[in-house]
């Protein structure tokens, strides 16, 4: 209940992230991109909680808010997500 609580104190800062990605980007503060990459990196901490290399973790996430998505090398374990219904 109380990561609950911390998550939600933490996520009511996106409006202001992302009109700063916004103001920065030179767009409007209604850029559905800027709000989502604001959500996304204030995601980040709960994404990388409990990894054993958190640093490593916070770096994979920026590399792919940086470069996009790529597909997972062979010696990266590969997790599924259930089909959705």
């Amino acid at each position: 209940m109380l990561r609950e609580y911390a998550k939600r104190v933490w996520t009511r800062h996106a409006d202001a992230l992302s009109a700063a990605i916004a103001d920065d980007a030179g767009v409007s503060h209604d850029n559905l991109a800027c709000q989502a990459l604001a959500r996304f990196v204030l995601e980040i901490p709960a994404l990388t909680r409990g990894r054993p290399d958190h640093r490593a973790a916070v770096e994979e996430l920026f590399d792919l808010l940086t470069h996009g998505r790529r597909p997972p090398t062979p010696s990266e374990p590969q997790t599924r997500l259930p089909a959705p219904r």
